[in-house]
């Protein structure tokens, strides 16, 4: 695999899965590092070393090495990965090499992270480190009561009465469209990954540790109410009311634990979280761009088309995506918000 930029034009070999995707881009990042001193920051050049080891990026290695090797820290440097990687790679190898290096790649993101003059975000490492695996775990949380969830039987699936919906929305109880339910997939995954547009503006790029965490904070907090929530509540979906459908698609749908899980929408939640995630950001680097107004509108109508689709198919109630809408959005606000430069 070759790193295309020609600003670095080094050639690794080895690569495969998910780094074999991602492979240009972390060599680009990387490179972007390459002209600080060794030694300035060890932890990160000690997890950049160990990253490229790890999957025999070894001309890499040694190109970056080389470049160092007048600096003091450097034997000291080749000493310590020398003595540490074994130990590493038995463990990328044994376990999840995937997962691990995934792991390592946010490590180095936190290490690399530094104050900037025309960031608007200002970061303390370890706060940052903390509240990052802090939210992670909060959606893994989320998901694991999730799954202590038991799903319909099919004399629950039976009694079920329309009488007990609210009026308003007891009309939706009657839909089931698993196409608009599919597209609905593809436009709520398209809409997570927007915010990596802003990586097109240079100032957020020359910046890019903070909008990534910022990112992982803001999908992983969401992700984590949005399960806590449907766990705590069992609402069933819209579908589990149809009756004598003569479906065994839908049959096979209602008697699974998901269709327990209707409020609140996770599409648009996750959806308003990154689209108000990603105009809050765009905002904040550019505070008086005129386009402004324009991010916000897509930002505000994004998660609106997410929740009318969830809503045609079946899967959710009015009620759930307006406050998946909302949750959502106060999540994509307000983590970015409260990390502002002060």
């Amino acid at each position: 695999m070759k790193c295309t930029t020609t600003q670095h034009p080094f050639h690794v070999n080895n690569v495969q899965g998910i780094p074999g995707i991602f492979g240009d881009f972390f060599c680009f990042v990387f490179w972007k590092n390459f002209h600080s001193p060794l030694g300035e920051n060890p932890v990160r050049d000690f997890i950049l070393v160990a990253i490229m080891e790890s999957y025999n990026l070894a001309r890499l290695e040694a190109r970056w090495l080389s470049r160092r090797g007048k600096h003091m820290f450097s034997t000291n440097m080749k000493s310590l990965t020398g003595f540490c990687l074994p130990a590493v790679n038995f463990t990328l190898n044994t376990y999840c090499k995937k997962s691990a290096f995934i792991l390592l790649i946010f490590l180095y993101i936190i290490s690399s992270v530094q104050a900037q003059s025309s960031s608007p975000y200002q970061f303390s490492k370890n706060k940052t480190l903390a509240l990052t695996l802090g939210s992670i775990a909060f959606s893994v949380g989320g998901q694991l009561t999730q799954n202590t969830v038991k799903p319909l039987i099919e004399a629950d699936r039976l009694g079920l009465d329309r009488m007990n919906i609210p009026a308003f929305e007891r009309s939706v109880s009657y839909n089931w469209r698993p196409k608009v339910a599919k597209a609905s997939d593809w436009v709520f995954m398209g809409a997570v990954l927007l915010p990596g547009t802003l990586l097109a503006f240079k100032p957020i790029r020359q910046d890019i540790g903070k909008p990534i965490i910022l990112g992982i904070q803001t999908l992983t907090i969401g992700y984590g109410i949005t399960g806590f929530t449907k766990a705590l509540v069992r609402r069933n979906r819209p579908f589990t009311f149809i009756q004598n459908s003569g479906d065994p698609l839908l049959i096979e749908k209602q008697l699974e634990r998901d269709s327990r899980f209707s409020f609140f929408s996770g599409h648009t939640s996750l959806t308003a979280a990154s689209a108000f995630m990603g105009a809050k950001m765009y905002a904040d680097y550019y505070p008086q761009s005129s386009a402004r107004p324009w991010v916000w509108a897509g930002a505000a109508i994004l998660p609106a088309v997410v929740g009318y689709m969830r809503v045609r198919s079946g899967k959710h109630f009015i009620s759930d995506v307006i406050a998946g809408y909302l949750v959502g959005g106060a999540v994509g606000i307000l983590v970015p918000h409260l990390q502002k430069a002060r």
